[in-house]
Protein backbone atom coordinates (compact mmCIF):
# COMPACT_ATOMS: atom_id res chain seq x y z
CA UNK A 1 0.00 0.00 0.00
CA UNK A 2 1.00 3.26 -0.98
CA UNK A 3 2.03 6.28 2.19
CA UNK A 4 -1.24 8.80 1.98
CA UNK A 5 -2.67 11.87 4.50
CA UNK A 6 -5.47 13.65 5.17
CA UNK A 7 -5.21 17.24 3.83
CA UNK A 8 -8.12 18.89 5.51
CA UNK A 9 -9.91 19.06 8.55
CA UNK A 10 -9.88 16.91 12.01
CA UNK A 11 -13.74 14.60 12.10
CA UNK A 12 -13.80 15.21 15.48
CA UNK A 13 -12.73 17.40 18.08
CA UNK A 14 -11.46 16.06 21.42
CA UNK A 15 -12.28 17.83 24.86
CA UNK A 16 -14.84 19.97 22.89
CA UNK A 17 -16.79 20.73 26.11
CA UNK A 18 -13.59 22.54 27.60
CA UNK A 19 -13.35 24.43 24.47
CA UNK A 20 -14.81 27.76 23.79
CA UNK A 21 -17.34 27.86 20.87
CA UNK A 22 -14.73 30.43 18.77
CA UNK A 23 -12.54 27.49 18.94
CA UNK A 24 -14.88 24.87 18.03
CA UNK A 25 -15.91 26.70 15.04
CA UNK A 26 -13.08 27.39 13.26
CA UNK A 27 -11.88 23.26 14.11
CA UNK A 28 -14.83 22.44 12.10
CA UNK A 29 -13.96 25.07 8.99
CA UNK A 30 -17.20 27.05 10.08
CA UNK A 31 -19.54 24.34 9.75
CA UNK A 32 -20.04 21.33 11.41
CA UNK A 33 -21.33 19.12 8.56
CA UNK A 34 -17.71 19.75 6.93
CA UNK A 35 -16.89 16.90 10.22
CA UNK A 36 -19.23 14.51 8.21
CA UNK A 37 -17.64 14.40 4.96
CA UNK A 38 -13.97 14.55 6.36
CA UNK A 39 -14.89 11.05 8.76
CA UNK A 40 -16.50 9.42 5.57
CA UNK A 41 -13.02 9.86 4.10
CA UNK A 42 -11.08 8.55 6.91
CA UNK A 43 -13.46 5.16 6.41
CA UNK A 44 -12.67 5.47 3.24
CA UNK A 45 -8.86 4.99 3.27
CA UNK A 46 -5.85 3.62 4.60
CA UNK A 47 -4.09 6.78 5.51
CA UNK A 48 -0.60 5.85 6.58
CA UNK A 49 0.18 9.42 8.08
CA UNK A 50 -1.78 11.95 10.04
CA UNK A 51 -3.80 14.57 9.12
CA UNK A 52 -2.49 18.24 8.04
CA UNK A 53 -4.77 21.14 7.85
CA UNK A 54 -4.73 23.52 5.10
CA UNK A 55 -3.10 26.31 7.23
CA UNK A 56 0.28 24.16 7.56
CA UNK A 57 3.44 26.24 6.43
CA UNK A 58 5.14 24.42 2.98
CA UNK A 59 7.79 23.32 4.80
CA UNK A 60 5.17 21.31 6.45
CA UNK A 61 3.87 19.96 3.17
CA UNK A 62 6.72 19.56 1.76
CA UNK A 63 7.91 17.11 4.14
CA UNK A 64 4.87 14.84 4.13
CA UNK A 65 5.08 11.29 2.18
CA UNK A 66 2.73 9.98 -0.08
CA UNK A 67 -0.42 11.19 -1.78
CA UNK A 68 -2.37 14.04 -0.21
CA UNK A 69 -6.07 13.65 0.10
CA UNK A 70 -8.37 16.60 -0.55
CA UNK A 71 -12.15 16.34 1.02
CA UNK A 72 -13.76 19.58 -0.24
CA UNK A 73 -17.08 21.09 -0.78
CA UNK A 74 -18.94 23.99 -2.66
CA UNK A 75 -15.45 26.00 -3.27
CA UNK A 76 -16.44 26.44 -7.10
CA UNK A 77 -18.63 29.98 -6.84
CA UNK A 78 -17.92 33.37 -6.70
CA UNK A 79 -18.29 33.33 -2.75
CA UNK A 80 -14.20 32.92 -2.29
CA UNK A 81 -11.25 32.73 -3.62
CA UNK A 82 -9.16 30.07 -2.76
CA UNK A 83 -5.86 30.76 -4.73
CA UNK A 84 -4.09 30.39 -1.68
CA UNK A 85 -4.54 27.23 -1.55
CA UNK A 86 -2.75 26.93 -4.86
CA UNK A 87 0.78 27.22 -3.94
CA UNK A 88 0.42 24.67 -1.12
CA UNK A 89 -0.96 22.05 -3.83
CA UNK A 90 2.27 23.62 -5.98
CA UNK A 91 4.30 22.72 -3.03
CA UNK A 92 2.94 18.86 -2.30
CA UNK A 93 6.14 16.51 -3.47
CA UNK A 94 3.89 14.08 -4.56
CA UNK A 95 -0.06 13.28 -6.40
CA UNK A 96 -2.74 14.50 -4.66
CA UNK A 97 -6.52 13.41 -4.88
CA UNK A 98 -9.55 15.28 -4.19
CA UNK A 99 -12.89 14.28 -3.02
CA UNK A 100 -16.28 15.75 -3.26
CA UNK A 101 -15.56 19.28 -4.66
CA UNK A 102 -18.88 21.08 -6.08
CA UNK A 103 -20.02 24.20 -7.53
CA UNK A 104 -22.22 27.35 -5.76
CA UNK A 105 -25.05 28.92 -7.29
CA UNK A 106 -29.03 29.27 -7.30
CA UNK A 107 -31.39 26.57 -8.27
CA UNK A 108 -31.79 27.40 -11.61
CA UNK A 109 -28.09 26.34 -12.29
CA UNK A 110 -26.67 29.62 -13.55
CA UNK A 111 -22.86 29.25 -13.94
CA UNK A 112 -21.12 31.11 -11.22
CA UNK A 113 -18.42 33.57 -11.51
CA UNK A 114 -15.65 31.80 -10.63
CA UNK A 115 -12.63 34.00 -9.42
CA UNK A 116 -9.02 33.11 -11.37
CA UNK A 117 -7.93 32.40 -8.18
CA UNK A 118 -10.21 29.60 -7.64
CA UNK A 119 -9.27 28.23 -11.26
CA UNK A 120 -5.80 28.35 -10.97
CA UNK A 121 -5.90 26.17 -8.04
CA UNK A 122 -8.13 23.31 -9.65
CA UNK A 123 -5.60 23.58 -12.36
CA UNK A 124 -3.06 23.17 -10.28
CA UNK A 125 -4.73 19.94 -8.62
CA UNK A 126 -5.03 18.32 -11.50
CA UNK A 127 -1.37 18.54 -12.64
CA UNK A 128 -0.75 17.02 -9.11
CA UNK A 129 -2.38 13.27 -10.65
CA UNK A 130 -0.52 10.35 -10.36
CA UNK A 131 -1.18 9.33 -14.55
CA UNK A 132 -3.60 10.44 -17.21
CA UNK A 133 -5.89 9.00 -14.80
CA UNK A 134 -8.78 11.18 -13.13
CA UNK A 135 -7.62 12.84 -9.54
CA UNK A 136 -10.69 15.30 -8.63
CA UNK A 137 -13.45 13.92 -7.52
CA UNK A 138 -17.06 16.35 -7.82
CA UNK A 139 -20.35 16.36 -6.20
CA UNK A 140 -22.36 16.09 -9.82
CA UNK A 141 -22.89 17.14 -13.59
CA UNK A 142 -24.09 20.72 -12.74
CA UNK A 143 -20.35 21.06 -11.34
CA UNK A 144 -18.78 18.92 -14.29
CA UNK A 145 -20.67 21.62 -16.44
CA UNK A 146 -19.18 24.43 -14.43
CA UNK A 147 -15.73 23.27 -14.71
CA UNK A 148 -16.08 22.42 -18.60
CA UNK A 149 -16.98 25.87 -18.94
CA UNK A 150 -13.73 27.64 -17.63
CA UNK A 151 -11.90 24.63 -19.30
CA UNK A 152 -10.66 22.99 -15.55
CA UNK A 153 -12.36 19.65 -16.09
CA UNK A 154 -9.73 17.41 -17.75
CA UNK A 155 -9.49 15.46 -14.63
CA UNK A 156 -13.03 15.47 -13.21
CA UNK A 157 -15.14 12.47 -12.63
CA UNK A 158 -18.64 12.53 -10.73
CA UNK A 159 -18.08 10.42 -8.07
CA UNK A 160 -21.24 12.04 -5.75
CA UNK A 161 -19.82 12.22 -1.69
CA UNK A 162 -18.06 10.28 0.92
CA UNK A 163 -21.23 10.37 2.77
CA UNK A 164 -23.12 7.82 1.04
CA UNK A 165 -20.71 5.25 2.09
CA UNK A 166 -20.66 5.17 5.74
CA UNK A 167 -22.89 2.52 6.48
CA UNK A 168 -21.48 -0.86 4.71
CA UNK A 169 -25.07 -2.55 5.17
CA UNK A 170 -25.95 -3.58 1.07
CA UNK A 171 -29.68 -3.26 2.00
CA UNK A 172 -29.81 -0.31 3.42
CA UNK A 173 -31.83 1.40 1.09
CA UNK A 174 -34.69 -1.43 1.80
CA UNK A 175 -34.42 -0.57 5.39
CA UNK A 176 -35.59 3.15 5.17
CA UNK A 177 -38.33 1.92 2.97
CA UNK A 178 -39.66 -0.09 5.69
CA UNK A 179 -39.66 2.68 7.90
CA UNK A 180 -41.48 4.76 5.37
CA UNK A 181 -44.79 2.95 6.51
CA UNK A 182 -45.38 4.29 9.36
CA UNK A 183 -45.77 8.19 10.08
CA UNK A 184 -43.15 9.63 12.41
CA UNK A 185 -43.63 10.99 15.97
CA UNK A 186 -39.72 12.62 16.51
CA UNK A 187 -38.23 14.47 14.30
CA UNK A 188 -34.80 16.28 14.20
CA UNK A 189 -34.20 19.26 12.22
CA UNK A 190 -30.52 20.15 10.96
CA UNK A 191 -31.15 23.88 11.32
CA UNK A 192 -30.57 26.57 8.57
CA UNK A 193 -28.67 29.97 8.47
CA UNK A 194 -30.41 33.19 10.29
CA UNK A 195 -29.06 35.07 6.96
CA UNK A 196 -31.50 33.17 4.61
CA UNK A 197 -34.05 35.45 5.25
CA UNK A 198 -36.22 33.79 2.20
CA UNK A 199 -36.45 30.63 4.26
CA UNK A 200 -37.65 31.56 7.21
CA UNK A 201 -41.35 30.62 6.72
CA UNK A 202 -39.76 27.25 6.43
CA UNK A 203 -37.59 27.53 9.15
CA UNK A 204 -40.23 28.65 11.12
CA UNK A 205 -42.46 26.24 9.99
CA UNK A 206 -39.87 23.10 11.40
CA UNK A 207 -39.13 25.17 14.44
CA UNK A 208 -42.96 24.08 15.19
CA UNK A 209 -42.67 20.39 14.55
CA UNK A 210 -39.42 20.15 16.46
CA UNK A 211 -42.23 21.85 19.46
CA UNK A 212 -44.95 19.38 18.38
CA UNK A 213 -42.59 16.44 18.58
CA UNK A 214 -40.03 16.80 21.10
CA UNK A 215 -37.22 17.01 18.46
CA UNK A 216 -33.91 18.44 18.32
CA UNK A 217 -32.53 21.26 16.32
CA UNK A 218 -28.72 20.66 15.41
CA UNK A 219 -26.37 23.51 14.63
CA UNK A 220 -23.95 23.27 11.66
CA UNK A 221 -23.22 26.77 10.85
CA UNK A 222 -22.73 30.43 11.48
CA UNK A 223 -20.93 31.19 14.30
CA UNK A 224 -24.73 32.63 15.78
CA UNK A 225 -26.26 28.65 15.54
CA UNK A 226 -23.06 27.14 17.22
CA UNK A 227 -23.92 29.58 20.40
CA UNK A 228 -27.98 29.23 20.13
CA UNK A 229 -27.29 25.09 19.87
CA UNK A 230 -24.91 25.20 22.60
CA UNK A 231 -26.59 26.70 25.19
CA UNK A 232 -24.98 30.31 24.79
CA UNK A 233 -27.96 32.14 23.07
CA UNK A 234 -27.92 34.26 25.50
CA UNK A 235 -24.28 35.85 25.03
CA UNK A 236 -25.38 37.03 21.36
CA UNK A 237 -25.00 40.42 20.97
CA UNK A 238 -28.77 42.06 20.85
CA UNK A 239 -28.70 42.17 17.10
CA UNK A 240 -27.70 38.88 16.98
CA UNK A 241 -30.07 37.22 18.92
CA UNK A 242 -33.21 39.38 17.38
CA UNK A 243 -31.43 38.15 14.10
CA UNK A 244 -31.99 35.14 15.18
CA UNK A 245 -34.85 35.10 16.77
CA UNK A 246 -36.68 36.54 13.62
CA UNK A 247 -35.59 33.80 11.49
CA UNK A 248 -36.59 30.94 13.56
CA UNK A 249 -39.51 32.24 16.53
CA UNK A 250 -40.46 35.86 15.51
CA UNK A 251 -43.68 35.47 17.50
CA UNK A 252 -42.70 34.50 21.08
CA UNK A 253 -41.20 36.09 23.73
CA UNK A 254 -37.21 36.14 24.06
CA UNK A 255 -37.46 34.33 27.22
CA UNK A 256 -39.41 31.28 25.65
CA UNK A 257 -36.83 31.25 22.42
CA UNK A 258 -34.04 30.83 25.34
CA UNK A 259 -35.89 28.08 27.18
CA UNK A 260 -36.59 26.29 23.35
CA UNK A 261 -32.95 26.41 22.14
CA UNK A 262 -31.27 25.23 25.71
CA UNK A 263 -34.31 22.69 25.48
CA UNK A 264 -34.12 21.62 21.69
CA UNK A 265 -30.82 22.37 20.67
CA UNK A 266 -27.77 20.30 19.76
CA UNK A 267 -24.63 20.68 18.37
CA UNK A 268 -22.08 17.62 17.32
CA UNK A 269 -18.00 17.48 17.18
CA UNK A 270 -17.70 14.11 15.91
CA UNK A 271 -20.20 12.38 13.66
CA UNK A 272 -20.47 8.70 15.42
CA UNK A 273 -21.95 10.74 18.14
CA UNK A 274 -24.08 12.86 15.82
CA UNK A 275 -25.50 9.79 14.44
CA UNK A 276 -26.18 7.85 17.84
CA UNK A 277 -28.59 10.55 18.78
CA UNK A 278 -30.30 10.50 14.99
CA UNK A 279 -31.09 7.16 16.39
CA UNK A 280 -33.49 8.58 18.46
CA UNK A 281 -36.02 9.86 15.53
CA UNK A 282 -37.97 9.02 13.15
CA UNK A 283 -37.37 11.86 10.66
CA UNK A 284 -34.97 13.90 9.67
CA UNK A 285 -35.43 17.33 7.41
CA UNK A 286 -33.97 20.42 6.97
CA UNK A 287 -32.11 22.87 4.55
CA UNK A 288 -28.75 20.91 5.18
CA UNK A 289 -27.66 18.24 3.18
CA UNK A 290 -25.01 16.77 5.05
CA UNK A 291 -27.15 16.61 8.06
CA UNK A 292 -29.51 15.08 6.06
CA UNK A 293 -27.45 12.27 4.63
CA UNK A 294 -26.37 11.59 7.48
CA UNK A 295 -29.84 10.50 8.82
CA UNK A 296 -30.29 7.65 5.66
CA UNK A 297 -26.88 6.12 6.48
CA UNK A 298 -28.62 5.80 9.90
CA UNK A 299 -31.85 4.33 8.53
CA UNK A 300 -33.76 6.89 8.86
CA UNK A 301 -36.24 8.27 6.09
CA UNK A 302 -34.55 11.77 5.89
CA UNK A 303 -35.84 14.99 3.46
CA UNK A 304 -33.57 17.61 2.11
CA UNK A 305 -35.24 21.37 1.90
CA UNK A 306 -33.45 22.23 -1.55
CA UNK A 307 -32.64 26.16 -1.73
CA UNK A 308 -29.60 25.85 -4.24
CA UNK A 309 -26.94 24.19 -6.68
CA UNK A 310 -25.09 22.32 -4.39
CA UNK A 311 -28.17 20.65 -2.31
CA UNK A 312 -30.11 20.06 -5.59
CA UNK A 313 -27.27 18.46 -7.19
CA UNK A 314 -26.07 16.10 -4.24
CA UNK A 315 -29.73 14.95 -3.87
CA UNK A 316 -29.76 14.33 -7.36
CA UNK A 317 -26.39 12.48 -7.61
CA UNK A 318 -26.96 10.32 -4.13
CA UNK A 319 -30.60 9.84 -4.48
CA UNK A 320 -31.43 11.78 -1.58
CA UNK A 321 -35.04 12.44 -1.25
CA UNK A 322 -35.64 15.82 -1.19
CA UNK A 323 -38.15 19.05 -1.81
CA UNK A 324 -37.71 22.36 -3.83
CA UNK A 325 -37.86 25.24 -0.85
CA UNK A 326 -39.95 27.17 -3.34
CA UNK A 327 -42.74 24.39 -2.99
CA UNK A 328 -42.83 25.22 1.42
CA UNK A 329 -42.76 29.11 1.14
CA UNK A 330 -46.70 29.15 2.50
CA UNK A 331 -46.26 26.69 5.47
CA UNK A 332 -46.98 23.20 5.96
CA UNK A 333 -47.27 20.61 8.53
CA UNK A 334 -45.67 17.64 9.43
CA UNK A 335 -48.08 15.60 7.62
CA UNK A 336 -47.50 17.04 4.56
CA UNK A 337 -43.82 17.31 4.81
CA UNK A 338 -43.81 13.72 5.30
CA UNK A 339 -45.40 12.95 2.07
CA UNK A 340 -43.18 14.76 0.04
CA UNK A 341 -40.96 11.92 0.79
CA UNK A 342 -40.00 10.17 -2.60
CA UNK A 343 -37.65 7.86 -1.86
CA UNK A 344 -36.83 4.35 -4.41
CA UNK A 345 -35.14 1.74 -2.38
CA UNK A 346 -34.07 -0.12 -5.47
CA UNK A 347 -33.14 3.18 -7.46
CA UNK A 348 -31.03 3.82 -3.94
CA UNK A 349 -29.60 0.54 -3.54
CA UNK A 350 -28.60 0.27 -7.74
CA UNK A 351 -27.05 3.72 -7.45
CA UNK A 352 -24.82 3.21 -4.26
CA UNK A 353 -23.59 0.17 -5.90
CA UNK A 354 -22.54 1.90 -8.80
CA UNK A 355 -20.60 5.08 -7.19
CA UNK A 356 -18.80 2.31 -4.91
CA UNK A 357 -17.75 0.66 -8.09
CA UNK A 358 -16.89 4.19 -9.28
CA UNK A 359 -14.99 5.25 -6.04
CA UNK A 360 -12.76 1.63 -5.79
CA UNK A 361 -11.60 2.28 -9.74
CA UNK A 362 -10.50 6.47 -8.64
CA UNK A 363 -8.54 5.05 -5.86
CA UNK A 364 -6.94 2.14 -7.97
CA UNK A 365 -5.91 4.44 -10.64
CA UNK A 366 -4.89 6.94 -8.14
CA UNK A 367 -2.31 4.44 -5.92
CA UNK A 368 -4.53 5.28 -2.91
CA UNK A 369 -5.21 2.38 -0.77
CA UNK A 370 -9.01 1.99 0.67
CA UNK A 371 -11.10 -0.03 2.85
CA UNK A 372 -12.69 -2.87 1.42
CA UNK A 373 -16.26 -2.48 2.66
CA UNK A 374 -15.99 -0.29 -0.59
CA UNK A 375 -14.91 -3.58 -2.84
CA UNK A 376 -18.18 -5.44 -1.19
CA UNK A 377 -20.38 -2.32 -1.51
CA UNK A 378 -19.24 -2.61 -5.16
CA UNK A 379 -20.13 -6.21 -5.70
CA UNK A 380 -16.48 -6.31 -6.64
Amino acid sequence: MKESFIFGLDSSTPNSSLLSTSELYNATGQNSGNLAFHFAVERMIKATEKTINWGSDLSSLKSRKGTAILPLANQVGAHADYGWLGDKVENLPHNLVALGLGAQSGTSRAIPEVPQGTLDWIKKMSEKSLSSASNIGVRGNFTKKVLEHYNVSEKVQVLGCPTLFLNPDKELGYKIAEKLKKPPKRVAVPSGHQKWHHLAKIEQCLAGIVSETNGSYIGQSPFEMFKLTRGELSELNEKQFQECKSYIMPYSSDEYFVEWCNHHGNLFFDIPSWMEHYRKYDFIVGPRIHGVVLGLQVGIPSLCIVHDSRTLELCETLKVPYVMAGELMKGFSLKQLWEKVRFNAQEFTENRTLLAGKFCDFFHSNGVGYNSYLDDMAGM
